[in-house]
């Protein structure tokens, strides 16, 4: 076995042994014939141990080590990233169950274990289905011990679930040197993210002469939304050819796909730049509130409260289970408790002081709505000395 499987492995039972809540000396007690040198060993990154010893350790999660190289073979891993990369669902999907035939005789192999895992995340994040807890185990994927196509689809994923499910991002030097299509779409929207706009500029203009809608139009798309996010305000005159292909090709059969992601991008920039009615138009394309993201959710919370439209805001409290794994959730709560418990000025500013605005002053982009909210409730409660927290 190669080294670096033995360094994955050692960082796989370090993950799984947390997740279960358990301390090195909790496990080892659990499990005694599992020797405690060779764990510290596996979890420091050694590499030159036997692989008897770290069976048995693998044992005490029902996982093993065969001998197989079906796993490796890379042509099908490369032809589902090919499929991604043009966003087409029925290849991505076919190529999906034929690996997942091929692998599950060896299912009870930890990289075979490991690989139909990662097919499931596959399949729920273009479902939209990642919870955060899900997405966040992304990290085994972009290991090296993987197929160089697994680990673009994890990093694309990771991203994507960056933005949809709150999860932290910080493999931005990965998405910057990867050279698969998708995430290099996605760090323009880092960089937009990040607020470097001349970088981004550069980089959209390298992009665009690379694509052509009539051979990928999914992805042309991404880099259309991206440039429109790209502008500023005072940049609105520039906005009108890119906003005519937008349009032009919107109601594209070939866009169905991921017509709800484009939903979810454009409304997020249009609110990025305070265009409210824009905004509240975009929003009434959702079809139903209860698969939309936390962040969707409030940014319609938002915009329909600043619109007056109470009537469809009520819609956009309704809380998922997946929610109170998410970063942003002490912002939904905190909305729920304004608009649907109606609390008094008092009891929602102790809230908010207290759950909401530690997250928020650091968020640049739900931080000026809560510092907004702060603001507002000290000086209706004539609680000033609040106002030093902004």
């Amino acid at each position: 076995m190669e080294n670096g499987q033995i360094t994955y492995i050692g960082k796989w039972i370090r993950w799984r042994r947390k997740a279960l809540g358990l301390s090195q000396a909790a496990f080892l007690k659990a499990h005694p014939l599992c020797s405690r040198k060779t764990l510290s060993l596996l979890e420091n990154g050694k590499s030159d141990i036997r692989l008897d010893l770290i069976e048995d350790l693998l044992l005490a999660f029902d996982v093993r080590l065969t001998s197989h190289s079906d796993i490796w073979q890379e042509e099908d891993w490369n032809m589902l990233a090919e499929a991604y990369e043009l966003y087409d669902v029925p290849a991505m999907e076919a190529r999906i169950t034929r690996i997942e035939t091929t692998l599950h005789p060896f299912s009870h192999d930890l990289f075979c274990r490991d690989a139909l895992d990662f097919l499931d995340l596959l399949r729920r994040f273009l479902s939209r289905g990642l919870s955060f807890d899900q997405a966040a185990s992304l990290w085994r994927f972009l290991e090296p011990v993987w197929p160089r196509s697994v680990q673009d689809l994890a990093l694309a994923m990771r991203y994507g679930a960056h933005l949809s499910v709150g999860v932290p991002f910080e493999e931005e030097k990965k998405l910057s040197q990867s050279e698969f299509l998708p995430n290099r779409i996605s760090y323009g929207y880092r960089l937009w993210e990040t607020d470097r706009r001349h970088l981004l500029s550069v980089h959209i203009d390298q992009l665009e002469s690379e694509m052509v809608y009539a051979r990928n139009p999914i992805r042309t798309m991404d880099l259309w939304i991206l440039k429109l996010i790209s502008f500023s305000k005072a940049e609105r005159s520039d906005w009108k050819d890119t906003w005519n292909h937008i349009t032009t090709h919107w109601n594209d059969v070939c866009l169905d796909s991921k017509r709800a992601v484009y939903v979810h991008n454009l409304t997020m920039a249009f609110f990025e730049k305070g265009e409210l009615k824009t905004v509240g138009r975009w929003l009434a394309t959702v079809p139903d509130w209860s698969r939309a993201s936390l962040a969707l959710r409030l940014v319609a919370i938002v915009t329909f409260s600043r619109l007056d439209k109470m009537d469809r805001l009520s819609l956009c409290l309704v809380s998922n289970a997946d929610d109170s794994d998410n970063p942003q959730y002490p912002y939904l709560h905190y909305f729920w408790l304004k608009y649907e418990k109606g609390l008094d000025a008092d009891t929602l500013l102790d809230a908010l002081v207290k759950d909401v605005w530690p997250l928020a002053r650091d968020d640049s982009f739900f931080g000026p709505v809560f510092e907004r909210e702060l603001r507002e409730l000290a000086v209706q409660t004539r609680r000033y000395q609040l106002l030093t927290l902004l």
